[in-house]
């Protein structure tokens, strides 16, 4: 028992400092290889802390073959566009100049819904306000808002949750339930934008009955 907690002590400390080495203060921060690296330690980690008869100095430099491995790929990303762009991908458009784009988010496998929450998130509850949305090779979104935003009425102050209405040329009927609509609502809203159903990307409304409509 003893030469279990000591082994952990002495893996603990290592995995901290190659943790300290990589240089990243979050694992948001993870470029997608430093991620692979970071489950490929803590895998490894767990392998001579908890089987004795395994050889700790065996263990410890497969977990330093990794801090090795960080460095090459690192130095090499730094020196070629090419080798990062392999390694870490490159940023995504996903709303350009206030227009969804649609290609990048199946090319990314994101949803509109995925994409609003997102920008929620990042405290942009209404879409239409978004003029670029990048989707960073981090995983994290990074958002320009619009230098000026719509004027869209607001008589009480407060416009509420904003309810997709038709994503990607579909009706959401459980949402128009919701919002107490149905099909005829939609028909009219479409007819008075003269737009048909094939037409829009997404059609939203909030609570003050605001539409905003992306095609």
């Amino acid at each position: 028992m003893l030469v279990v907690f000591v082994r952990t002590i002495i893996v603990y400390f290592l995995v901290l400092i190659i943790m300290r080495l990589m240089g990243k203060s979050e694992i948001s921060q993870f470029q997608p290889f430093e991620f692979v690296i970071a489950l490929m330690l803590a895998d490894l980690a767990t392998v001579p802390m908890q089987d004795p008869d395994m050889s700790l100095i065996n263990g410890l430099i497969s977990i330093v073959a990794l801090l090795i491995i960080h460095i090459i790929i690192s130095a090499l990303s730094i020196k070629s566009k090419s080798v990062n762009k392999l390694t870490s991908g490159s940023p995504a458009m996903l709303i350009n100049k206030g227009k969804i784009e649609i290609s990048q988010l199946e090319k990314q496998q994101i949803t509109i819904k995925e994409l609003q929450e997102r920008l929620r998130q990042n405290d942009y509850p209404y879409i239409e306000d978004v003029y670029y949305a990048i989707l960073e090779t981090s995983g994290d979104v990074s958002i320009i808002e619009k230098s000026d935003k719509p004027k869209v009425k607001n008589t009480n102050g407060e416009r509420g949750i904003q309810t997709s209405i038709i994503i990607n040329k579909e009706i959401d009927e459980s949402n128009l339930q919701k919002i107490g609509k149905d099909r005829k609502w939609v028909d009219a809203k479409l007819k008075a934008l003269n737009k048909k159903l094939d037409d829009i990307i997404l059609l939203c409304v909030d609570e003050l009955d605001n539409v905003v409509v992306f095609t």
